[in-house]
């Protein structure tokens, strides 16, 4: 039992929520038996889903707010109904952003009674902007980039749900109020958020895209040996016992491997369903007829030495490649045979499962990082799922391979060429002085003589 802070009435823990929706202030007049709370969130009686989710919110003041509110219950249920792979700490932290939005502008404009609706209306737009800037500022005067452009693309999200769902219920004034809000934020887009795009942009810029933040060659290798190493030694030992404590390692070798050798991003190996798995067991996704027609030695023994599974990637509507290296396979069928014996769901879906959970999977960076401090690396810091595609990337660069082959980079990558050269390719300072430095040097020199062709050729001075 809890004790609701504005009735002093006390409520079963789990159903204070909704006691909250309709409280009065006055104990006699609130329901105590939680007979007619079903009908205080219209949101939950939709979906039953998104109800466990406010559930497991904290009973703190953000937390009661995202619990609540009706305008945040509406874009978490809209996000969540929308997730393909419903995930549930990235729509409860979506609206626990709204929820401390709203929670600073009621402490700087003193009412309590401000909501979520309240500030999506054009007349309250200054609170919002007041709010936001109070809420993404740090101790030393700097900017919480990131959280302020999250929080601006959240406030259209939010005008644009709650738009839907007040053109259903009939109240074209409230639609008006909409429209109006979007407009003004879209007019005050630029000088809202520029810099908080700019300093973002800064960032990736000198921090994410030097080479001296690459991992050391030295770590990537001491790594690798650690955990081929340790797989090979769990795999050969006919006496283990497999618990859910030698489970979760394996689990978290095998996923530091997968996602460090496909370069691939944090979270992707350790999604992987036990249907993606079998598929690559199977060689589902390569024919007899495909692997005829590859006629080099080399790209033959390739092909038998590695198998290939499709997942999801970021976009619900791409597909990317993980190839698995042979020397694993036996260890990934040890993984799916002992889950039985190691507190593992049956009816989990994923092949790297959590312990004691139906639906959970391996958390990629966490493995990553426990691996890491396992073998004993110089730089932790540096062996990221992020850094190792900068890695991968930047190393490729300086390959000279036909543009069929970079394009077939890109699409394991996940991303555009754009996205590649702009993003996680570092830039190419040794070819520019060695490359361009010795043109501009010729050019200066005055060492450039013009042939019978008309093309100019270096000569030495």
């Amino acid at each position: 039992m809890k004790m609701c802070t504005k009735c002093s009435g006390f409520y079963a823990s789990h159903l204070l929520w909704k006691h909250l929706l309709k409280c009065t202030g006055d104990e006699a007049n609130c329901d105590t038996t939680g007979s007619d709370m079903r009908a205080a969130s219209y949101v939950a009686t939709i979906n039953p889903e998104f109800n466990k989710i406010l559930s497991r919110f904290h009973d703190d003041n953000v937390g009661t707010i995202c619990k609540t509110d009706p305008m945040i219950t509406v874009v978490g249920k809209a996000l969540w109904e929308r997730s393909v792979r419903k995930d549930k700490k990235t729509v409860m932290g979506e609206m626990r952003k709204l929820g401390n939005l709203l929670h600073v502008a009621r402490t700087m404009t003193k009412n309590n009674d401000l909501t979520g609706n309240d500030m999506l209306c054009p007349k309250n737009f200054r609170t919002v902007v007041n709010a936001l800037n109070e809420l993404t500022a740090k101790e030393d005067n700097s900017l919480k980039a990131g959280l302020k452009l999250s929080l601006g693309y959240l406030l259209k999200k939010a005008a644009r749900f709650t738009k839907c769902e007040l053109i259903i219920d009939g109240d074209d004034e409230e639609v008006k109020e909409r429209d109006k809000f979007l407009s003004v934020l879209d007019g005050s887009w630029r000088y809202l958020f520029n810099s908080a795009q700019i300093e973002l942009e800064s960032n990736r810029e000198t921090c994410l895209r030097r080479p001296r933040s690459l991992p050391l060659e030295s770590d990537v290798q001491t790594l690798r040996t650690y955990v081929m190493t340790r797989i090979s030694t769990m795999v050969k030992d006919e006496y283990m016992v497999w618990t859910a404590s030698e489970f979760i390692e394996l689990r978290s070798l095998l996923v530091c491997r997968l996602t460090l050798f496909n370069s691939r991003r944090g979270g992707e190996p350790a999604r992987l369903t036990l249907t993606e798995w079998h598929d690559a067991e199977k060689q589902s996704w390569l024919s007899d007829e495909m692997v005829q027609h590859v006629e080099d030695p080399m790209e033959k023994l390739l092909v038998e030495k590695y198998h290939l599974a499709y997942q999801r990637g970021k976009g619900s509507r791409k597909m990317v490649p993980i190839l698995i290296p042979i020397d694993i396979m036996e260890a990934l069928k040890i993984l799916v045979n002992v889950r039985s014996s190691c507190s593992v769901d049956n009816g989990n879906p994923y092949l790297f499962a959590t312990t004691k959970s139906a639906s959970g999977h391996a958390d990629g960076w966490k493995s990553v990082r426990d691996t890491c401090i396992r073998a004993g690396v110089s730089y932790p810091e540096r062996m990221t799922a992020t850094k190792m595609r900068h890695r991968a990337s930047t190393y490729y660069s300086l390959l000279d391979v036909p543009e069929n082959e970079r394009k077939a980079f890109y699409t394991h990558m996940g991303n555009s060429r754009e996205i590649n050269e702009t993003v996680y390719q570092c830039p190419t300072s040794v070819v520019e002085i060695t490359k361009v430095g010795r043109y501009l040097e010729d050019l200066d020199n005055g060492c450039l003589r013009k042939t019978s062709t008309g093309s100019y050729h270096s000569m030495q001075c």
